[in-house]
């Protein structure tokens, strides 16, 4: 159960942007992958 589906800790975390923080995470683990393999 995440935010959309109401659960208040999820919610805090977006409301807090660590959303934002781990979508940035991914954009740079997929952007750089290819170069640690």
């Amino acid at each position: 159960m995440g935010a959309a589906n109401g659960n208040p800790a999820y919610q805090k975390m977006v409301e807090e942007g660590q959303l934002a923080h781990y979508e940035r995470e991914i954009k740079f683990l997929n952007d750089n992958f290819e170069d640690w393999m």
